[in-house]
């Protein structure tokens, strides 16, 4: 432990977390969001500064990415970010809690259930959500919410009991609402989410219609513990740039992914970063990405060179321009591929 570097008792926190999602225990796993979305949804939104609300905050992954991105622009997350959560378990709670101080972090979690309360009365005042609420939630009950001032975009229709009929819609136009006029959000949705028709169809036009929609990334089976189903990841931004008012960035990442075991998959860092360089050249940052490739070349040159060195007389090294003269071919053929472009 001593000669230990880094969030070492954050990291065994998030691994039993892991595990106990795993073996489906509480609540059928709902409370635990792999940390690889999770990753990949504080890194393309960047919260860097401000107030974060996960209003379905399970065990808190959301506040420890966003704290972790922060860490990472060398900032202490305590004084750039604000956490606020709501829940409906308390159990799950006190392990949301838990987590933020095995991190070293603070925050504000209710026990709540966010289509019908607002405890912390953040609406138009948050500079981040992030959140994976739960899918296929359809008993809301709608007399109780219609007059609710976080509806922007009205109710995505009721069945025959009253009851909202498709309330994973309601929560995107929720999670809308809560973002101050330059705020950015991103959480999971169901596949269904984005082809759902009649008054859910009604709901997502006119959230398309801000002009907010950002990018939109599909997700392939078997990254959730509990759940075999596929996900997308949305998300929005009221301040977007004049040049892209008018596009979206939809990627689909399905045949993206690593084999952890039989049943769950997750994403490579190598692959987390490619995904995020295209988000980056989609918003002009070509520094970055260039950045990235540089550090893959470097990466391979020297490891290269280390495999050289073994292999030939008198421990000489192959000089570095023959290297990128062998490899050229390879990255010139990817940079022919939509990556580049």
């Amino acid at each position: 432990m001593k000669k230990a570097s880094g969030d070492i008792f954050g990291r065994i926190y998030e691994y039993f977390l892991t595990q106990f999602a795993d073996l489906k225990a509480h609540d059928n796993g709902e409370f635990f969001t792999p940390v690889s979305l999770v990753s990949l949804i504080a890194n393309v939104l960047e919260p860097d500064q401000g107030i974060i609300l996960d209003p379905a905050c399970g065990s808190g992954g959301m506040f420890v990415q966003s704290a972790h991105f922060v860490e990472r622009m060398k900032a202490n997350p305590s004084e750039r970010l604000t956490f606020y959560g709501l829940e409906k378990n308390a159990t799950t709670i006190r392990l949301a809690k838990m987590n933020l101080a095995v991190h070293g972090l603070e925050g504000d979690i209710q026990k709540a259930i966010t289509y019908y309360d607002d405890p912390h009365e953040l609406a138009g005042k948050a500079n981040f959500v992030l959140s994976n609420p739960p899918f296929n939630v359809d008993e809301v009950d709608a007399d109780k919410v219609k007059r609710d001032r976080r509806l922007p975009f009205g109710l995505p229709g009721t069945n025959k009991t009253g009851k909202v009929s498709n309330a994973i819609i309601y929560g995107s136009a929720i999670f809308y609402s809560y973002l101050n006029p330059k705020g950015r959000a991103g959480f999971v949705m169901s596949s269904q989410a984005s082809s759902a028709g009649r008054d859910e169809a009604k709901v997502r036009q006119k959230l398309i219609e801000t002009s907010c929609v950002d990018v939109m990334i599909a997700i392939r089976s078997n990254f959730f513990y509990t759940r075999t189903v596929p996900c997308e990841l949305w998300f929005l931004n009221r301040d977007k740039p004049e040049a892209q008012r008018d596009k979206v960035l939809m990627l689909d990442a399905r045949n993206i992914y690593r084999k952890v075991t039989r049943k769950i998959y997750d994403f490579s860092p190598e692959q987390l970063q490619n995904i995020l360089a295209i988000t980056w050249l989609y918003r002009g940052q070509s520094d970055r990405f260039l950045a990235l490739v540089s550090g893959y070349l470097q990466q391979t040159i020297g490891e290269t060179n280390a495999c050289f060195k073994t292999r030939t007389p008198e421990d000489k090294v192959i000089h570095p321009c023959l290297i990128i003269r062998l490899l050229w071919p390879s990255f010139t053929n990817i940079s022919n591929r939509s990556l580049i472009r």
